[in-house]
């Protein structure tokens, strides 16, 4: 195939095939396109099924390779101005700037800000190639073994056939009383060996598709019972997916709620809960109307999240499970699956069992309780049998970042200041952005608005320190305290603005900057009027990241303060 035809053929493929086909290897660039339509198209659904167990959101995916392909033809048309025009040197570097503080979170300077705009997308591109080589190796390796199978299909009948008419052919002779009949029995034999054989050449081509069919068959029953191995596959991936603002706005109805049982702390398991159930859309956002004996969707919001959190605190206290914390997800995981198959169920794991989650006693009473068999993607994602979701735990906790899965913030209080960067990196402080990267994590954080809306962002941070960016954010969330996202960033691989010749400590993701137009630091200008600036640190707000743990640049002794900053570190 030409260079020019795999253009052509490109230019013939969907948005989502084009994506999948350039995150690619150049082997199975070839065989993508050499599919037909409807094979490619459901490899390409195959591949976003698989992407989205995996926590890839190939919608985001896509907006982020538009935005990386948008820069750099703007990039492209700036270099031209430039070449044009000898005297814009200035102006193009200012719109380069320009730029780049628009995309990049208001972070300067042209080094690395390509690797920010795509700083929060580089995993998915990661998993995302390896799901399509994946997907194109199997592919590959299953025609091959598809040929065989024929192959060997043909050569096993033709072998049966002549072992057949051998068989006869012996008995002939052995049951001949004389030589002559023998060689004329003999010749008659070979005659019918050779009609024989001619008949199953004749034949063998209209039992391809038999065969085809057959081995097509096998394919079909091993992708189907296949999915339900593959997805009995536990995790222990937590908050890869983040809430959505359109959840995060029953944030404190629900947190008001979660305080009648004196479960406040759980109110992230709440959210990760109807970010599942709904995504919070309609009024029954807890889908918990049909627990009250009504038809789905039919009572209000308010109605919902008092029934929704009233199953989950009674689930999370029966003696049966006792929930002890909201890092214990073994016990999590069982008032989860009760909340989607009913209080049966932990009756069902106490009956006779060790009372705990199994993805097999998850399956075993969804298949006790259903009257029927799902088939397709139906089974894949939800299970075998039609009752419930057996995949439930799974799905409610990949929005879910419990506190077991880092140090909480009393334990990251406790680590001596001067054995803290040690003990983010006990392997060593990482040398390459891919090492460090490997450290991090993007979580959702509550936010006020600087026009007192209410809101979220996105913040990479050091895995370990999770749970107290989380409880700072909550903090500034709960006295409403205005946050610009486009101001405030924590994880970026780059050199100290203060000293070029030495790496920044937000590269470790161990500090952040929040609203830095409004906290400047002493060596970069500005005012700092905190009571008069809404937008400027408040005593109120540095004791809130105290509490977890993180000491204020604006206290630093001597002339160098950074009102902006908070460092886990002291750096």
């Amino acid at each position: 195939m030409s260079l020019l035809s795999d253009s052509y053929k490109k230019q013939k493929l969907t948005k989502e095939e084009a994506m999948i086909y350039d995150l690619m290897k150049p082997k199975n660039r070839r065989t993508f396109l050499k599919m037909s339509d409807r094979k490619r198209k459901k490899v390409v659904k195959q591949i976003i099924k698989k992407l989205e167990r995996k926590h890839v959101d190939v919608s985001e995916l896509m907006k982020a390779e538009d935005m990386a392909d948008n820069l750099k033809k703007k990039y492209a048309m700036m270099n031209e101005e430039k070449k044009m025009t000898s005297n814009a040197k200035g102006t193009v570097t200012a719109k380069t700037d320009e730029l780049f503080t628009k995309n990049s979170g208001g972070i300067s300077g042209a080094s690395g800000k390509s690797r920010l705009v795509n700083e929060g997308f580089e995993e998915m591109r990661k998993v995302a190639a390896q799901q399509a080589d994946k997907m194109m190796e199997a592919e590959s390796r299953y025609e091959k073994k598809e040929k065989r199978s024929i192959e060997e299909a043909q050569r096993e009948y033709l072998s049966r056939m002549s072992a057949a008419t051998a068989d006869a052919a012996g008995k002939a002779v052995q049951s001949s009383t004389s030589r002559k009949l023998a060689a004329s029995a003999g010749n008659v034999i070979s005659q019918i060996a050779a009609a024989a054989a001619s008949m199953v050449m004749a034949i063998i081509p209209i039992m391809l598709p038999v065969i085809l069919i057959i081995v097509v068959l096998v394919v079909i029953l091993t992708i189907i019972f296949g999915s339900v191995a593959l997805n009995e596959e536990q995790t222990d991936e937590y908050g890869t997916y983040e809430v959505s603002a359109t959840v995060l706005q029953y944030r404190d109805k629900i947190l008001n709620e979660l305080k009648k049982y004196g479960k406040e702390e759980y109110i992230d398991l709440m959210l990760a809960v109807v970010q599942q159930e709904s995504g919070g859309t309609g009024n029954d956002i807890f889908r918990a109307s049909e627990s009250l004996g009504l038809k789905p969707g039919t009572i209000s919001v308010d109605e919902s999240i008092s029934q929704g959190v009233k199953i989950m605190c009674k689930n999370m206290t029966d003696k049966r499970v006792n929930v002890s914390s909201t890092g214990d997800i073994a016990h999590i995981r069982v008032a989860l699956q009760a909340y989607n198959y009913g209080g049966g169920y932990i009756t069902y794991i106490n009956d006779g069992k060790d009372g705990s989650w199994t993805q097999e006693n998850a399956l075993s009473y969804q298949k006790k309780m259903a009257s029927q068999t799902r088939t397709g993607s139906s089974a894949k994602i939800l299970g075998p049998y039609a009752y419930g979701d057996a995949y439930y735990t799974d799905h409610v906790l990949r929005y879910y970042s419990p506190a077991g899965s880092s140090k909480t913030s009393a334990e990251v209080k406790g680590i001596n200041v001067t054995e803290r960067l040690k003990w983010l990196f006990p392997e060593g402080i990482p040398t390459t952005e891919t090492a460090a990267r490997s450290y991090m994590q993007t979580i959702s954080v509550p936010i006020y608005t600087q026009a007192g809306q209410k809101s979220s962002m996105n913040i990479t941070v050091h895995k370990k320190l999770v749970n107290a960016y989380r409880q700072a954010f909550e903090g500034m969330y709960k006295i409403r305290f205005p946050v610009d996202a486009g101001t405030t960033a924590a994880y970026c691989w780059r050199q100290m603005a203060s000293n070029a010749t030495k790496q920044s400590y937000h590269s470790y993701g161990s500090c952040i900057d929040i609203n830095w137009n409004s906290n400047p630091a002493t060596y970069t200008g500005g005012s700092y009027n905190p009571g008069h600036d809404p937008m400027s640190i408040t005593s109120d707000v540095v004791k809130i990241w105290a509490d977890a743990g993180f000491f204020w640049g604006g206290a630093w002794d001597g002339y160098f303060r950074d009102y902006m900053h908070f460092t886990y570190t002291n750096n």
